[in-house]
């Protein structure tokens, strides 16, 4: 079993386990997030929402360690990212990240591909973390596929094998990057419920990005809509359903609302 991120310095029972205030980022002289502020509390699922170009990637590169912030603060499990103390670096150490594409490397097997976070950490291949990569398989219902390599797998069982890579280090907070992209309706929705047993198993905090709207209704506990680097809303599913702005609503509704269409931006390509 892997190390308590904390141990010895957990945050308090009511910590968010993740806090952003006033973010702000972006690529060189553009400035894509302005000011963006949310948490997530502990075992919730945030949904992240937004046109091609709002932010949502750039939020996710940003607090995941890969893009240095402009300002504001970032806070993982309690630790504060921006002082970049050993605590912080093994919180970031310790999240989980099932990406778009599934990132699996195509010339290891599914078993040493679960593997990989931890013998990147320093431990055996065999022993405790062949123990823990087979028992996260297990939980994808993917133990079949231990010794098969990414070519042999189908979409949805390669999005497993991601997901079980991403638990592997016994993660309070998963990220998941588009995570039904590519996949069929029946495949998406069982990834859906996959990620909700998950979610109530292990008492995972969740972030998403997501489009697609049937595993947003089906997952979402409260959601967060950027329009061009800004927050438009922050709140529950069904407050966003009832009254949120109507941009919002709009997006739930699949209709177009010419009077609060985006701009396309040149930076939407890597947002």
């Amino acid at each position: 079993m892997t190390e308590n991120v904390l141990e010895g310095q957990k945050p308090a029972s009511n910590e968010p386990v993740l806090s952003v205030k006033n973010l702000k980022a972006g690529y060189g002289k553009v400035e894509i997030i302005k000011g963006v502020s949310f948490e997530v509390a502990a075992k919730e699922i945030r949904v992240i929402l937004g046109g091609s170009g709002s932010g949502k990637s750039t939020i996710l590169r940003n607090v995941l360690g890969l893009e240095i912030p402009w300002s504001g603060e970032i806070k993982v499990l309690g630790q504060n990212l921006s002082i970049g103390s050993p605590q912080a670096q093994k919180a970031l150490s310790h999240l989980g990240v099932l990406f778009q594409g599934g990132a699996l490397v195509t010339s290891l097997t599914v078993g040493q591909n679960v593997m990989l976070p931890l013998v990147l950490d320093g431990i055996e291949p065999k022993g405790a973390a062949e123990e823990l990569a087979r028992s996260r398989l297990a939980q994808v219902r993917m133990s079949q596929a231990w010794s098969l390599f990414p070519g042999e797998l189908s979409g949805g069982m390669r999005k497993r094998a991601s997901l079980a890579r991403a638990l592997v280090r016994e993660p309070k907070l998963l990220f998941c990057d588009e995570p039904s992209a590519g996949l069929d309706p029946l495949t998406s929705r069982e990834l859906d419920e996959l990620l909700l047993e998950l979610h109530e198993s292990l008492g995972l905090s969740i972030v998403l990005v997501s489009h697609e709207l049937d595993s947003i209704r089906t997952l979402a506990q409260k959601i967060l809509y950027l329009q061009e680097g800004t927050v438009l809303f922050d709140g529950t599913l069904k407050d966003a359903l009832e009254s949120g702005p109507d941009r919002v609503r709009a997006f739930f509704e699949r209709r177009t609302d010419p009077a609060n269409a985006l701009v396309p931006t040149p930076w939407e390509t890597i947002t």
